[in-house]
């Protein structure tokens, strides 16, 4: 809980969260679409076995990881503290979560 001490959360603080959080949502589309870049890697072995496997775990990490961040920041809303570092979290979860389904296709080819 926020403590009684606390300033108020301001509106800019308000704006900056869902700014970042716009930022992020266009971020996790534009890695969506990449998703696909994934069957390059595999292009010289031949193997796509574990193509759908990359798939499934970039695509179900970059959804989990906004919605995660969402009830964050809705939590954190709640507690009346600023939520914008909160957002800030998102790209890393997104980017972590685009790299992990290409490593697995990288290993798996």
């Amino acid at each position: 809980m926020a403590q009684s001490g606390q300033p108020p959360v301001r509106w800019t603080d308000r704006l900056a969260t869902v700014v970042i959080y716009a930022l992020a949502c266009a971020t996790a589309v534009f890695a969506a679409k990449t998703v696909p870049v994934y069957e390059v890697a595999t292009h010289e072995s031949g193997d796509t076995s574990y193509l759908p496997l990359s798939y499934a775990v970039a695509w179900f990490g970059i959804a989990t990881s906004l919605m995660l961040v969402a009830l964050w920041i809705a939590r954190a809303i709640r507690w009346r503290m600023p939520a914008w570092p909160v957002a800030l979290i998102a790209i890393p979860l997104i980017a972590g979560s685009w790299v992990l389904g290409f490593l697995i296709a990288v290993i798996s080819a």
